[in-house]
């Protein structure tokens, strides 16, 4: 094992290799499924990564965006000028649980589940765009450049 300083260095590099690397361009491995590209953003950047993602998505990638701030909008959403009083408190929620359309639950589906991934990808940052889910680029905010960099980086790598 390394001092360190050695193992530090070595970090460094394998971070730096990492935010300007991406995955695949295409298909994925095996040739037979879209590549996926999960990208993790905070609510106020995902109409613009949901735009990026329809120009820029084509058949051979599976395309999905995480809004993974929603559940902490829904919470205050639902707390906005509640009464003092306990009961009614309660009772203004339940309407406002009960008023939640289908298009809200799967927005708030769409945060669990994105929230799930990125505690598995073990993502500390955002934006985050992770390629099969094995290679991940930060800080990105445009899908034709991530793809790009993910392109340039499994060029170089491939045997």
């Amino acid at each position: 094992m390394g001092s360190i300083k050695e193992q530090y260095r070595l970090l460094a590099a394998f971070t730096a290799a990492m935010l300007t690397a991406p995955v695949v361009f295409g298909k994925a491995a095996n040739d037979h499924e879209p590549l996926s590209v999960e990208v993790f953003v905070e609510s106020a950047h995902a109409p613009l990564w949901q735009q990026a993602i329809v120009a820029h998505c084509h058949p051979s990638l599976s395309c999905t965006v995480y809004v993974i701030d929603r559940i902490e909008q829904f919470q205050t959403q639902l707390s906005e000028q509640l009464p003092n009083e306990p009961e009614q408190a309660k009772a203004l929620v339940l309407k406002r649980f009960q008023k939640m359309d289908l298009a809200y639950s799967q927005q708030l589906e769409n945060c669990a589940k994105g929230l799930a991934l990125a505690l598995k990808y073990q993502l500390d940052r955002y934006p985050a765009i992770v390629f099969a889910g094995k290679t991940v680029i930060y800080g990105v905010h445009d899908l034709k450049e991530a793809l790009q960099r993910y392109h340039t980086w499994w060029e170089q790598s491939s045997p």
